[in-house]
């Protein structure tokens, strides 16, 4: 409501964990946190109450769970550490471009972005 009230929008941006985009992202981390290393961990119920929230809140929502489902095949996180790589953030910047919500927010379609 604060930012409605000047005039300043906010979206909401969804990006995965490893585990929750295939088996074979974040292997190694998985066993040193007690998960399962070959099972995908997508039950959709947290995501869901999220963007369920969002949209009761009016909110801009981008989610890019089904982008990097698109690429589960590739290595978009360190095999050790819950954090994206190199190819993981490309992933995100891609999926946010091809977002219609993020390229409406920055006028990108304008400006020839």
């Amino acid at each position: 409501d604060f930012l409605k009230e000047k005039g300043i929008s906010f979206t909401l941006v969804l990006y995965p964990h490893g585990a929750q985009v295939s088996a074979s992202q974040w292997r190694t981390g998985k066993v040193m946190w007690g998960f399962e290393q070959d099972k995908v961990y997508d039950d959709p119920y947290a995501w869901n109450y999220i963007k369920e929230w969002a949209a009761a809140e009016s909110m801009e929502i981008i989610d890019l769970l089904p982008f990097f489902k698109q690429h589960r095949n590739e290595g978009l996180y360190f095999d050790a550490d819950v954090h994206m790589n190199a190819r993981g953030h490309q992933i995100f910047a891609e999926g946010l471009l091809e977002s219609d919500a993020f390229r409406k927010a920055l006028d990108l379609d304008k400006i020839g972005g």
